[in-house]
């Protein structure tokens, strides 16, 4: 089965600039060549400018740690175990809330954690 790619395809014209302004009659210009986007190119470019290297320095110290811990440390491979969008959604909810257990145990401590989880 293949996938359709995201890109869109159309023809240009080399005399658009003519055509816009109404000098040039847009029949009588023939496509000249063929330009392929990205079909979300715009958001792409807007992300690439956003994406630079001390922001992605800093992504990395934050959001990408919690994510390794989850895959590695609580899974201990890298793959689900269930398959489908159920199976795995249900898998990385409960690694996710083991791996939130562990981080409010390691910071509050064993006995203000039982307390905090009694008291509701």
């Amino acid at each position: 089965m293949r996938l359709a790619t995201p890109y869109a395809t159309w023809r240009g014209w080399t005399m658009i600039a003519h055509i816009a302004e109404g000098s040039v009659d847009p029949s009588s210009v023939r496509p000249r060549r063929l330009v392929k986007r990205h079909l979300h190119d715009a958001a792409l470019q807007r992300m690439n400018a956003r994406a630079t290297q001390a922001v992605m320095r800093l992504r990395g110290s934050l959001v990408e740690h919690p994510f390794a811990t989850i895959k590695y440390h609580i899974f201990g491979h890298p793959r689900f175990l269930l398959r489908g969008l159920k199976g795995a959604q249900t898998e990385i909810s409960l690694a996710v809330m083991v791996h939130n257990f562990k981080r409010m145990l390691k910071v509050l401590g064993g006995t203000a954690l039982r307390l905090a989880l009694a008291t509701g």
